[in-house]
């Protein structure tokens, strides 16, 4: 609950055995894909089995969405799949009011 002051970090890790090289993708591609399209940090913990995703609370939650999808159905982007989220605030916080014209 409650707006915080666009400065939280939640911090979560998902597991991931055995599919770490879907997630890092082509030359660390997906990995990369999804840092930038959730703006958050993508670590990968090999020797856990997990990736450790840092980032505002919202932005983690998508990103956790986005490697959950990688590890079940492996890169779904040709297919429309994995989009970044629209309502997610790129950039440095501020009124997330303006929405992007369809």
């Amino acid at each position: 609950g409650g707006h915080g002051g666009g400065g939280a970090k939640a911090v979560i890790e998902v597991p991931c055995m055995g599919s770490e090289g879907r997630i890092i993708g082509k030359g660390g591609d997906m990995i990369k894909y999804i840092q930038t399209a959730t703006n958050t940090k993508l670590d990968m913990k090999r020797d856990k089995g997990t990736v450790q995703v840092t980032g505002t609370p919202e932005a983690v939650a998508a990103a956790e969405a986005m490697v959950r999808e990688v590890i079940e159905n492996g890169d779904t982007r040709e297919k429309g799949g994995l989009l970044p989220p629209a309502n997610l605030g790129q950039g440095g916080g501020g009124g997330g009011y303006a929405v992007g014209a369809c």
